[in-house]
């Protein structure tokens, strides 16, 4: 009998260190692709305005002051389901654009891990 692979996860960092900013794509994903994050929330707020989430995560790091560097937008609200400090797995998305590849994330593609 074959023992299940074990599901790989990577943080938002190794994510964004696969992204070039010079072509826009990601070096190992394409367009159609689903990665599984897993990572810790630092900071999260609700924009009310656009009917998102902005999500920073822990290995996106902070400034000297505890800023985030990079803030994630999630469309839909979170804020009451989700906390700093929650280890989530999110499954991100890779989509095209106009000049390349970027991420998309929907709330129903975070779930605590």
């Amino acid at each position: 009998m074959n023992k299940p692979k074990p599901v790989e996860y990577i943080t938002f960092k190794q994510l964004g260190d696969d992204y070039d900013n010079n072509t826009k794509n990601f070096a190992s994903y394409d367009v159609g692709d689903t990665v599984l994050v897993k990572d810790t929330i630092y900071k999260i707020r609700l924009d009310v305005s656009k009917n998102d989430t902005d999500i920073a995560f822990e290995s996106l790091g902070k400034t000297e002051s505890g800023m985030p560097l990079v803030w994630l937008i999630v469309h839909g609200y979170l804020t009451e389901s989700y906390h700093a400090g929650d280890k989530v797995i999110v499954s991100v998305h890779i989509v095209a654009r106009d000049d390349g590849e970027e991420i998309h994330i929907d709330a129903n593609d975070i779930r605590l891990a």
